[in-house]
């Protein structure tokens, strides 16, 4: 009989042939590749959150320095200094307070404004060289305008026959020496003196030296 040999070698050829493995779809895989590609890309652009500890910047607040060295800066607004932000806004032009800090205006003796802006433009910036973040007083008979080093050197305000100027904690007495020989001092008061000098030839004397005192009389600067 030819059956049984013609079935073994049918049995032998399909064992022995290669068996073909399914095929696996590669789209799939490389679509979820592209896709957590991606994802990693937007969280590397995403900006980091800042330190727990870091301190948020806060819109129209003076510069940390200024606030360290001036405490009638840090203190809270009386209804005196709402009153000084209308007046303010009320003699001044938009351009000469160019965003003014509305929650650090502070009323600092009869007529005097103390304010603070984030940059100098015109008239301001000729009086403070254009240096951003001036400290400025308004007085009766006009204004002026102090970067830190102007600051940090004495400079002061001529208002009619009065030196009105801005000093920082720790003074309490402020000294200044004229051209014409005299020496006359003022007391401080929420970090500023209001001294009246006179005009005895006719229009104020120059300043030839400041000197500043603590609460004991001790030297304090500039």
């Amino acid at each position: 009989m030819t059956v049984l040999p013609q079935l073994r070698a049918e049995v032998v050829a399909a064992v022995a042939a290669p068996r073909r493995r399914p095929r696996v779809p590669l789209v799939p895989v490389f679509a979820a590749t592209a896709i957590a590609v991606t994802v990693a890309i937007v969280l590397l652009a995403l900006p980091s959150e800042p330190a727990p500890d870091a301190p948020t910047p806060i819109a129209g607040t003076p510069p940390a320095g200024q606030l360290a060295r001036y405490g009638v800066l840090r203190r809270a607004p009386t209804p005196a200094d709402r009153a000084a932000l209308r007046t303010l806004y009320a003699q001044m032009a938009p351009d000469e307070i160019p965003g003014l800090r509305e929650d650090f205006v502070r009323a600092v003796g009869p007529g005097l404004i103390l304010y603070s802006l984030p940059f100098a433009l015109g008239n301001t910036a000729i009086l403070t060289g254009g240096r951003d973040d001036p400290l400025c007083i308004s007085a009766t008979g006009g204004f002026g305008c102090w970067n830190a080093d102007q600051l940090a050197a004495g400079n002061s305000l001529v208002t009619g026959d009065h030196r009105v100027g801005l000093v920082p904690d720790g003074v309490a007495s402020v000294t200044l020496r004229f051209d014409d020989g005299r020496d006359i001092s003022a007391p401080v008061r929420d970090n500023v003196f209001d001294m009246e000098v006179g005009t005895p030839r006719g229009y104020a004397p120059d300043v030839r030296g400041v000197t500043w005192r603590d609460a004991k009389g001790e030297f304090a600067g500039p």
